[in-house]
């Protein structure tokens, strides 16, 4: 069943309120993301696939959505990590970022 404009109501993080969609508008969306200094995990996994169910559903509704998701590649966790292993912080944060995107996908 498609849902008619304006009976979808989500919370805005900002407000704290309740508010309806508009059908006319461009939903935008920040999610955070993961900081890479490690391999995806079941965590990440449930975030990611919650709110990609979530994205989905809408679009289905025929809302646009604007989804960006931030990643984390500057953290003592990174840092750390790339001093035990000998490599710099970046190849760390690149390395754990593409194996996230290929195992979401």
């Amino acid at each position: 069943p498609t849902l008619s404009s304006g009976s979808t109501r989500l919370v805005n993080s900002i407000t704290h309120q309740k508010e309806e969609l508009k059908m006319e508008e461009t939903l935008t969306w920040y999610t955070c993301g993961p900081t890479v200094y490690d391999h995806a995990h079941v965590g990440h996994a449930r975030a990611y696939v919650a709110l990609d169910i979530v994205r989905r559903v809408l679009e289905s509704q025929g809302y646009v959505v604007f989804q960006v998701m931030g990643v984390t590649d500057v953290d003592d966790k990174i840092i750390a990590r790339a001093k035990q292993i000998g490599v710099p912080a970046l190849d760390v944060a690149s390395e754990h970022e593409r194996g996230f995107l290929r195992d979401m996908r």
